[in-house]
């Protein structure tokens, strides 16, 4: 096992768990606070630390342990790192695993600035710009699974972006990173605490807004054009009496059987999915399923 590996921007010996930078690696995973304030988040894995690399993010530093490194998945994505002039920082067998996750080890991590955008660079000037898709709005959405698992809706089925609204989870957590798949680095993505003035930026926009209630017409005979922004609310008490005064039309998913919801996240992904449908037809109202 090596003991000495040259790391661009370091020394040669394996960072150890009390090497500072072990302990700021530690703080942005585990702290919103920390990573709001740094303006940074974590990947972990070969798999999304490589697609960090391929992205248009800003990679700052990776961060891998000594004895995974005759590993071909992350031997790649060192390689790649320091071909991009990437700082590579090489810890003590283990350290690295047990910062990002001690229930599922991932002895590669990488640290990339956050991608989010302003809220204004995702607003329209009035309704007749079809250059949108239409945009999903999460409000007090708490699982972080469900706001990653919602991201990565947004990009499959061609949505303009994500707003992360309220008191909800932090879209760049490590669980929603995870989650999200790796959309999370591709999908615009835009937070805001404030509920009431970010739906209301929307609606003065122009876009139709949108919100889920089992007494909503249904999902596919919902008449909002293609490009509305779809409001989820919290899993546990659906949307705030505030926000929810600003919604233009509500919309249902017809159910079958005994259920009395669904998952928000899978809620959201049938009306996403409905919204690329009439894309491809060219309709933005009701029309035959195809």
């Amino acid at each position: 096992m090596a003991t000495s590996v040259p790391s661009p921007g370091g020394g040669r010996d394996p960072l150890g768990p009390r090497n500072p930078r072990i302990a700021s690696l530690r703080r942005l995973i585990d702290k919103r606070s920390e990573r709001e304030s740094s303006g940074v988040f974590v990947v972990d894995g070969p798999v999304l630390v490589s697609e960090a690399l391929a992205s248009d993010v800003v990679v700052r530093e990776l961060y891998c342990d000594v004895d995974h490194l005759g590993d071909p998945a992350i031997a790649s994505a060192v390689a790649t790192a320091r071909m991009s002039s990437v700082r590579v920082q090489i810890a003590q067998p283990g350290v690295i695993a047990r910062v990002a996750d001690p229930v599922t080890p991932r002895p590669l991590v990488a640290v990339v600035e956050r991608p989010d955008a302003p809220v204004a660079s995702h607003l329209r000037a009035g309704d007749g710009d079809s250059g949108t898709a239409g945009i999903l709005v999460l409000v007090g959405v708490a699982d972080p699974g469900n706001v990653g698992t919602l991201i990565r809706t947004a990009e499959a089925s061609g949505m303009s972006a994500v707003w992360v609204v309220g008191d909800g989870a932090d879209p760049f957590g490590p669980k929603a990173v995870r989650a999200s798949a790796g959309s999370v680095l591709r999908v615009p993505i835009a937070v805001q605490r404030d509920g009431v003035s970010a739906v209301g930026a929307l609606s003065a926009a122009g876009y139709a807004v949108v919100g889920t209630s089992a007494d909503g017409v249904a999902y596919d005979q919902l008449d909002a054009g293609e490009a509305p922004a779809v409001l989820l609310g919290s899993e546990a008490h659906g949307l705030d009496p505030q926000v929810a005064a600003l919604v233009d039309q509500w919309v249902s998913v017809p159910m079958c059987g005994m259920a009395e919801s669904l998952n928000v996240a899978v809620a959201g992904s049938v009306l996403a999915f409905e919204l690329a449908r009439r894309r491809r037809i060219g309709s933005g109202g009701p029309g035959p399923a195809r």
